[in-house]
């Protein structure tokens, strides 16, 4: 590939660059290790990496610490951050309707209700916030897209659905048709937080979302980018409302996150300090 002309080059050569400011902070953390303070992720893995010298095959390498930093520095700079920002056209969006309370206002009056002014949400609210935690799971169940969605490979010739695919075949799962499945959902075409709230207004799992995909390849960040969103989303939406600029007003919640998607529109949003 190095040798091939494209924008993957320029892609390759950042990466390395990444990589190797990873290796620069991995050689400070282990001259500056503390057993007794430890800072980060670097430093519980140099010590565990310590602790397993004696086996040459074991994974612990400084090389496997920093792929690892390396995909946690990219899972969570770029799929979280887009699954944010339309969590947050979404709220910005519903901020239009009328004749009912928003669903983004719903959402501010649970955390005000429950968290107040004085403190910022934190994991300790996750199940005292049913509705807010409702609304970030639609928001993944509704974008059309997905934040695991990579190549796997067959392991064994297999049957679908009347078709051969023979073994090692290379498969890319389209978790939206699961998202979409009118067999699993009660209205799979209409934004609905209502789909993870029981009758009682509590928040409920459902077994066919699945936007970090399933199974022993799913997204080993899930517990991350968990945190990472509802912590980002419901301090935002403490602090501010959002509204759209412009003419995505009148548009439609898919129709411009497609084009947001692509990179095709230039997208604003109004973020208005809420009183305390």
């Amino acid at each position: 590939m190095a040798y091939l002309p494209g924008q993957h080059r320029k892609v390759l050569a950042d990466c390395g660059k990444m990589q190797a400011f990873i290796r620069e902070r991995v050689e400070s953390h282990r001259r500056t290790l503390d057993p007794q303070n430890l800072r980060d992720y670097i430093d519980c893995f140099l010590i565990r990496s310590e602790k397993k010298q004696t086996n040459p095959e074991d994974i612990y390498s400084t090389e496997e610490l920093v792929q690892c930093v390396f995909g946690l520095c990219i899972a969570g700079t770029l799929n979280c951050s887009d699954a944010l920002v339309f969590s947050l056209m979404v709220m910005a969006k519903f901020l239009h309707i009328q004749g009912m309370l928003s669903i983004a206002a719903k959402v501010q009056r649970e955390i005000d209700e429950v968290v107040g002014a004085n403190r910022i949400p934190g994991m300790d609210d996750w199940v005292r916030l049913p509705y807010t935690n409702a609304v970030i799971h639609e928001t993944q169940r509704f974008e059309k897209g997905s934040l695991e969605g990579f190549p796997r490979a067959t392991t064994c010739r297999t049957e679908f659905r009347g078709y051969i695919i023979p073994q090692s075949t290379t498969v890319v799962p389209m978790l939206t048709t699961v998202h979409y499945d009118p067999l699993q959902w009660e209205t799979p075409e209409k934004f609905n937080p209502g789909h993870f709230l029981d009758e009682k207004g509590q928040f409920r799992k459902r077994y066919a979302f699945m936007p970090f995909s399933a199974g022993k390849r799913a997204c080993p960040g899930e517990a991350l980018a968990r945190m990472e969103l509802f912590l980002f989303f419901s301090v935002l939406l403490q602090n501010f409302t959002l509204q759209l600029v412009g003419d995505f007003k009148e548009k439609d919640v898919k129709s411009f996150h497609m084009q947001y998607k692509m990179k095709s529109a230039c997208l604003q949003m109004q973020a208005i300090r809420r009183s305390k």
